[in-house]
């Protein structure tokens, strides 16, 4: 039995958030720039635009707490979300990074998308690499206050855990008949990253509802004897 969280925003999946959704999210970057694509469209305010890639919608689990839900064509995947969005009128929303206290806009999305889709993912994890790519990414800016709100909001988004989920029915990519229990028709998947990424696989009849397992206060799922699989 799930309880009803608050949704914040629904939306329609665009062209650049499909990029990434399409295939497996493997690093961290693909979540951070996730997160920057849809702030961008919560932003331009076209929210009753259908792509025809399905959906996503932003909710509040619990206080203070929010995640945002992709729901496409046989998976679901859902990562916690860092900002605050707030309507100001029926088709304008501010969207707030309340760690850094600040408000984001199309100028600073855009910067911020031109930081992260130069660099790589291994430069995430040396800093002095990293910092630089930021200062050079802010030359232009005239106000100090600016480019110190950007490298906060940066390295908040880096530093941040994610907690990845995605539901997968396969319905013929990936799914190995002979080996049904390696990658199960239906499975959910946890992490991104290949050194804690772990799957665990789910009953031909059984469907979840992913806020299911994120809602505090929800009825726990249980997990089965692997001997009821075979």
């Amino acid at each position: 039995m799930i309880n009803e969280q608050e949704r914040i925003f629904a939306g329609f999946i665009d062209y650049d958030m499909q990029r990434i959704l399409k295939n497996k999210i493997n690093n961290k970057l693909d979540v951070i720039k996730l997160i920057l694509y849809t702030v961008r469209y919560i932003l331009i305010g076209h929210a009753d635009m259908d792509y025809g890639h399905g959906s996503f919608e932003i909710s509040s689990p619990k206080k203070d707490r929010r995640r945002i839900y992709f729901y496409q064509q046989s998976k679901e995947s859902t990562i916690t979300y860092p900002y605050r969005v707030k309507p100001i009128s029926q088709h304008e929303w501010t969207v707030s990074d309340s760690f850094a206290r600040v408000s984001l806009d199309s100028k600073t999305i855009s910067i911020l998308l031109s930081i992260f889709n130069e660099i790589s993912d291994d430069m995430t994890y040396n800093l002095e690499d990293l910092n630089y790519k930021v200062n050079d990414s802010l030359i232009n800016f005239d106000s100090l206050e600016s480019k110190h709100d950007i490298s906060i909001v940066t390295y908040h988004l880096l530093a941040r855990d994610y907690g990845y989920i995605r539901y997968d029915y396969c319905d013929s990519q990936g799914y190995l008949e002979e080996k049904p229990h390696v990658h199960p028709r239906k499975h959910l998947d946890f992490n991104y990253n290949d050194l804690s990424i772990f799957k665990i696989g789910l009953h031909e009849n059984k469907n979840i509802v992913l806020k299911e397992l994120i809602d505090p206060n929800a009825d726990c799922l249980y997990l089965s004897n692997f001997e009821d699989f075979k």
